[in-house]
């Protein structure tokens, strides 16, 4: 459809009112169609405007239940606006191999600890670990967890995230952690 090509067009070129306005022509012609729905999300969340987003996600997932990048989508929306117990429970509907990025559970993890709860944030953080074993803030992460639990494994993880990332936005910190635990 040309209006959903020019909206896409738009869209790539970051005038997100603009391919809004080609996105809701569309809709006007079909109506309730998910995918034209999740485009006028990513319009709003270009705008950073979340509420728009979310309430435009939750459009789609009435419409097409079992859309999981909706769903996907939704939960970092909530986590990312702060929504802890709501993007929580979202992200907890979706099928276990769906989520492929681990950030989705180093930010869930780090809202987590925020909110003092530890144990919570550590089993995050793990999940992030074996999804993406490379990533070296994963390991940063999990072992601050472990810190704060007192767990053994976090000294494991702090010489990891050296490993991996010697000179990285944390080696100072992580260093002054292992010379603490010795």
């Amino acid at each position: 459809i040309p209006i959903l090509e020019h909206g896409n067009q738009l869209l790539q070129q970051k005038d997100y009112a603009g391919a809004r306005g080609e996105y809701e022509k569309g809709l006007a012609a079909i109506p309730n169609n998910a995918i034209i729905l999740r485009a006028i999300a990513q319009t709003y969340y270009g705008e950073k405007n979340l509420d728009k987003a979310i309430e435009t996600l939750q459009k789609v997932l009435a419409i097409e239940p079992t859309d999981t990048t909706a769903q996907l989508l939704l939960g970092e929306l909530q986590l990312e606006k702060g929504s802890l117990d709501e993007g929580q429970a979202t992200l907890a509907k979706l099928p276990p191999d769906t989520i492929k990025d681990s950030a989705v559970y180093v930010n869930l993890g780090i809202l987590l600890m925020n909110k003092k709860k530890s144990e919570d944030a550590w089993g995050y953080f793990d999940k992030a670990v074996t999804l993406a074993p490379a990533e070296a803030d994963n390991y940063y992460y999990r072992g601050l967890a472990g810190m704060q639990l007192k767990k053994k494994e976090a000294k494991a993880d702090f010489q990891k995230y050296l490993e991996l990332s010697p000179t990285g936005e944390y080696a100072a910190d992580v260093k002054e952690y292992l010379k603490s635990m010795k």
